[in-house]
């Protein structure tokens, strides 16, 4: 009986998520009864974000060579994933679709489309992650454990992508200028002041995710994505987007209680020291012409760059990094430049792929929206352009390139170099693309190969493991972290 109750618990938390997080556990019975959309917003917010971080620094920057842990347990950028390595994406993604449910059905009952849009719009940030980073996963079962539902089916990807998209679509056009929002709640667009600037940067935020999942999906003719991207870029008046720095999705870390950046306490070993970048990202930023963002990204440490080579053995660490190796920057522990969630230079770099690939008509070319996704993420990470040394060669990088596809790669390499600490985005762009190319050492693991999935958590596995069976036998029959996403080059 202890075992069912505590398998019950388990699942309404990570399944279902807790209705308003634990604070309901000491929840006044005098104070007020009903929730509003608002009073979910900011720690949600907070939560999608600090969880994205947390899955750069400990995912992503491994698997795609921003920057690898320092010791022989480095695991991940030898490719040796091990079956719990996505436990706390799991948890933190799931619990923060409960209250994105609650925030949407408390906003249909107020009749507020805004907080309708919002929740929408974050939920597929949400979901986005978790389908391409496990594929199948539990969707349209995932927050329903107030129906009792504690042990979700899993959902194809290719279902959930569907059903997302056709959400987005329909969340660009419930936001209204004359529907109130509470301006305090609002961690990415509160600083905007005006009730029409907040809910036209919302709207921004949506049509820019929707060019996002559009483009990643865009292998797939049925889900027409040049279509959709040419009606997003042609219809800006309906469909705004995110055009410069001041449209942002951004939380800036204040750095006092509660929205720490969640590596602020952090010690420099810890955090820093202990991470070195990998031979691939000092590569690409130092040659031909050093790239600004370096030195904001990493610290040095000696008179030259020594970074560390990806896929290095188990038992070859030490000898490796035994005098020294370049590092994560420290300062970046208190940064509040981590927390962007969505930016104009990761929309540049879209439209910078649509207008090569002919989907869009724009008088500006494929190299001037390259041009400006480049400089836009230098000016937000270090306040300046790059020096026209380095523009110059990016350019001449981009017209020396005799294909589409190398041009293509071009691209890519320079979003690459943009989405440092931006989530699992660049593992996607990757899987999607095959840029950039990594150079990674025979002795990894996976026969050297980036992986394309993360297996499933252990919770997934001991508490639900009826479905769970039936999302790996769905999958071939082997829970693979080889296994394609459907979108996938």
């Amino acid at each position: 009986m202890k075992k069912l109750l505590y398998i019950l618990t388990i699942s309404m938390i990570l399944f279902s998520g807790c209705k308003n997080d634990f604070a309901e556990l000491n929840k006044n019975p005098n104070g007020i009864k009903k929730g509003s959309p608002e009073t979910l917003l900011s720690q949600t917010v907070y939560n999608i974000v600090v969880s994205k971080l947390r899955a750069a620094k400990g995912i992503t920057h491994d698997i795609m060579g921003y920057s690898l842990y320092k010791h022989e347990r480095s695991y991940i950028q030898r490719f040796d994933i091990r079956s719990d390595v996505g436990d706390g994406l799991w948890n933190r993604h799931y619990t923060s679709l409960q209250n994105l449910k609650s925030m949407y059905d408390l906003a249909v009952e107020n009749g507020n489309t805004n907080y309708q849009g919002i929740a929408i719009t974050l939920k597929a940030f949400v979901m986005a992650d978790l389908v391409d980073t496990f594929r199948d996963v539990p969707y349209f079962e995932a927050t329903q454990g107030e129906n009792l539902n504690f042990l979700p089916k899993y959902d194809k990807q290719e279902d959930i992508y569907r059903d997302l998209l056709a959400e987005l679509d329909r969340a660009a056009l419930l936001f209204n200028t004359t529907i109130p929002m509470d301006q305090n709640s609002d961690l990415l667009f509160g600083s905007k002041g005006s009730l029409s600037a907040r809910v036209t940067a919302w709207k921004k935020l949506c049509n820019s995710l929707r060019l996002r999942l559009y483009l990643r999906v865009s292998k797939d003719p049925s889900f027409k994505s040049a279509e959709k991207i040419a009606d997003i870029f042609n219809n800006s008046g309906t469909y705004p987007y995110i055009t410069d720095a001041t449209d942002n999705a951004h939380l800036q870390f204040t750095n006092e209680l509660p929205f720490y950046n969640p590596y602020y306490n952090s010690t420099t070993g810890g955090f820093g020291n202990s991470h070195s970048p990998t031979n691939n990202i000092i590569d690409m930023m130092l040659y031909p012409i050093q790239d600004i963002r370096l030195t904001t990204y990493f610290n040095r440490s000696k008179l030259e760059w020594t970074p560390m080579p990806q896929g290095f053995a188990l038992g070859d660490g030490t000898a490796l990094f035994i005098n020294g190796t370049s590092t994560l920057n420290n300062n970046l522990r208190t940064s509040p430049k981590l927390g962007l969630l969505m930016s104009s230079e990761e929309v540049k770099f879209i439209l910078a792929e649509a207008r090569l690939k002919g989907w869009i008509t724009s008088s500006r070319t494929p190299l001037q929206y390259l041009e400006d996704g480049n400089k836009e993420s230098a000016i937000f990470w270090t306040t300046n352009n790059q020096s026209d040394s380095y523009n110059t060669a990016v350019k001449d990088e981009y017209n020396a390139a005799s294909t589409d596809e190398e041009r293509l790669a071009v691209i890519i390499k320079h979003k690459y170099l943009a989405y440092f600490f931006r989530g699992l985005d660049a593992w996607f762009e990757y899987r999607r693309t095959g840029y950039p190319n990594l150079n990674v050492l025979p002795s990894a693991s996976n026969s050297g190969i980036v992986p394309s999935r993360l297996m499933y958590p252990v919770i997934a596995q001991r508490y639900n493991p009826t479905n769970y069976q039936k999302a790996v036998a769905g999958l071939g029959g082997k829970d693979d972290i080889n296994i394609k996403s459907f979108w996938a080059r």
